[in-house]
């Protein structure tokens, strides 16, 4: 992280004091807040902010203050954690109305380019407009014509790479789940490799990382500050956000432009989100219509998004368990040839007869949470819950660590068992007794996530793939000892494991053959 002129910490500085006095001195009316640690004056819990793995610490001072609901105040600013599914349940969802907001952001809303993200905007009618046009066409009835498509040109495609280069299992993972993103919105093929679509969006995942530790701090807390020319000290943040600006363009426009060429002169035989939100449109003329195709297009373009990296997460963490679980595996594999053989690969139409491979996808979800702190929540009117003031503007994030490490719903919670999922006799369990993972990770109330059956869907079909055609082991030290991973994760946003070896090879040579052949057949129909 870059550190802070003489300018710019003079400025936060007064901020911090003038915003704090501010904070300090409003009335949470006649209910208290919620506990939390002790808050000093003028600077409130500034200095108990977490730098890492903030989920954690949450669910600790849960425990300690034995509550599900915390408040932590910095200056200007009123945060709220809940560390439990009910309180999320509660407030995300059965109160929507009032908790369905982002928190505001000046640099990546305004200054980057990004404002598009639909995913980023606060409420109203601009994001519902946008949700409304995704849910339209990337809904379960399109999954036939759109995604499935894709998936399985790019997972076989895969398949293929790993007969040649094992050891890049994460690399190829992580190029499948944007290729598939991308032909699915814009109806492109994606090289195998060097593919400047994927090229620009992971440019520009990166350009809003560095947005976010370049200076965003003080210009949204200071937002007057955007203003300024860039010649006065302390404005790196322009810059920055010059160079984020050119890479969103071309995201969000450049390649819908040869899309839109490609469709309007009938030259792109794949189906895509964008061919069909213009077929179902006469009224290309409608600008307000065409900027929420744009907008909605790069937001599923974005490689690194948080629904498609956090696909790429949670494939990892299923290589890591099958790296660590070698009897569940197995267990996995024998399902996998009782119902699919060896013949053939996995279909969608198998998922009924494979309880224990969704049950598998099930605990990786759980295990290890992808999106540990939840996406926050901004709260637009003063609420009580529980007899504890909810300020309005308040930033609300979901402990999802917390929930999926909750032994009163998930015994063991840091074993691997997808039997918690199972009936004694091995079906998947339907009543109310173990909640689902995914109700938690993809959100809650009108912010959780549109595309959340995109994501089951590509996870589970590699997950069945993989484990039909691949054995994964743990890698071998230079003496010929197993090496066991750390199970340890990055503290991001979008949690990964801590890079880890594994060895991959293929089942037998029916299963090489196979996988030869479908490449085979695939090459013959380009």
């Amino acid at each position: 992280m870059s550190k802070l002129s003489s300018w710019e910490f003079g400025a936060v500085v007064g901020a911090l004091i003038a915003a704090g006095y501010l904070y300090r001195t409003r009335q949470p009316g006649p209910y208290p807040l919620p506990p939390g640690p002790k808050k000093l004056p003028l600077i409130g819990n500034l200095l108990d902010m977490p730098s890492t793995y903030a989920w954690k610490v949450w669910a600790e001072w849960g425990k300690i203050y034995n509550t599900d609901i915390l408040h932590l105040e910095v200056p200007g600013q009123s945060i709220i954690i809940l560390n439990s599914y009910d309180a999320a349940k509660e407030l995300l969802e059965r109160r929507s109305a009032i908790y369905s907001s982002r928190p505001a952001s000046v640099m990546l809303q305004e200054l980057s380019g990004f404002g598009f993200q639909f995913g980023l905007m606060p409420y109203g009618e601009l994001w519902r407009a946008r949700r409304r046009l995704f849910k339209k066409h990337f809904n379960l009835s399109n999954s036939s014509v759109l995604h499935q498509p894709q998936e399985a040109k790019y997972l076989h495609r895969l398949l293929h790479q790993l007969l040649e280069r094992p050891n890049e299992l994460i690399s190829l993972l992580n190029h499948m789940t944007g290729a598939i993103s991308i032909s699915m919105t814009y109806g492109v093929d994606i090289l195998p490799e060097n593919d400047p679509n994927l090229a620009i969006s992971r440019m520009a995942s990166q350009t809003i990382k560095d947005c976010l530790v370049a200076g965003s701090a003080i210009v949204d807390m200071m937002p007057s500050l955007k203003y300024l020319p860039t010649w006065v000290p302390g404005t790196k943040f322009h810059k920055v956000a010059a160079k984020s600006r050119a890479h969103a363009s071309k995201l969000r426009d450049g390649i819908f432009e040869n899309a839109y060429k490609k469709w309007s002169t009938r030259n792109n035989p794949n189906p895509s989100f964008v061919s069909l939100c213009l077929e179902n449109y006469a009224n290309e003329d409608d600008e307000e219509y065409m900027s929420a195709l744009k907008d909605v297009a790069g937001n599923v373009y974005m490689g690194k998004s948080p629904a498609s990296d956090s696909t790429c997460a949670a494939m990892e963490t299923f290589i890591l368990a099958m790296t660590c679980y070698p009897e569940i595996q197995k267990r996995a594999q024998r399902e996998l040839d009782e119902v699919v053989g060896k013949d053939r690969l996995p279909s969608h139409s198998d998922e009924p007869y494979l309880p224990y491979l969704t049950a598998i996808v099930k605990e990786t979800f759980r295990w290890q949470s992808i999106v540990p702190g939840g996406v926050p929540h901004t709260s637009t009117a003063a609420d009580v819950y529980k007899g504890y003031c909810i300020p309005s503007g308040s930033t609300v994030f979901f402990n999802t660590w917390a929930m999926l490490n909750d032994e009163n719903d998930y015994p063991n919670p840091q074993e691997f068992r997808p039997e918690r999922f199972l009936t004694s006799d091995g079906k998947l369990r339907r009543d109310d007794g173990v909640r689902d993972p995914a109700d938690i990770i993809f959100g809650f109330g009108r912010r959780v996530c549109p595309g959340v059956h995109i994501g089951i869907s590509v996870i589970w079909m590699t997950a069945a793939s993989l484990l039909t055609v691949f054995d994964i082991e743990k890698a071998l030290d230079a003496d010929g000892h197993p090496i066991t991973p750390s199970c340890e994760y990055d503290s991001g946003a979008v949690s990964h494991p801590l890079p880890f070896d594994c060895t991959i090879k293929p089942r037998s040579r029916e299963a090489v053959r196979l996988v030869q052949e479908i490449n085979e057949a695939a090459e013959g129909t380009d």
